[in-house]
């Protein structure tokens, strides 16, 4: 997975797969507020139980805290990822802090783990969906299809990719 896309950007599948998904960022519930319309981000937080582990992240954290502030961004952007909370099954709503979905609270299942990226031995790109987002959320499928798009656009790249379902088990 590159770290940088053909924008010279934080690559967003750098930025989801590994900065959101790999626990080294992360939103407090009141960072990420909601107008009614859309998401803002008002914070973010560098886990510091990952501090070590990451030390070219941890010396240019403005890079990357400001790659994945700008990717997220872009995501939100995004009028085709919204969709209207009272569509969405009850035990999920919580994922979304019980507000409208939008591409920032899309791009936070990747901190919740309820989205993951990996990467195949042919270098095409697998987006893990749970499958509680899956059966709570109608046609989930064609949003998590719609956000790979969206990374590719952000990054400039024509990715190959494939989205699989996934079960988590809490334990």
């Amino acid at each position: 997975m590159e770290i940088v896309n053909s924008n010279g950007k934080i690559s967003a599948l750098f930025v989801a797969g590994a900065l959101l998904g790999g626990d080294i960022f992360f939103f407090n519930d009141d960072e990420l507020p909601f107008d009614g319309n859309s998401h803002r981000l008002a914070g973010i937080q560098f886990n510091a139980d990952t501090q070590g582990e990451n030390p070219y992240i941890e010396d240019n954290i403005e890079i990357f805290v400001n790659g994945v502030v700008d990717c997220m961004m872009y995501v939100e952007e995004a009028e085709s990822l919204k969709i209207d909370l009272s569509a969405v099954k009850l035990p999920i709503h919580r994922y979304f802090r019980n507000e409208n979905i939008t591409g920032i609270t899309i791009m936070n299942l990747f901190c919740e783990g309820l989205l993951k990226l990996a990467e195949s031995t042919d270098e095409t790109v697998i987006l893990l969906v749970d499958t509680r987002l899956i059966n709570a959320i109608p046609d989930f499928l064609s949003k998590a299809q719609e956000l790979m798009k969206i990374f590719c656009d952000y990054d400039g790249i024509n990715y190959k990719y494939d989205i699989c379902k996934m079960n988590n088990f809490d334990v």
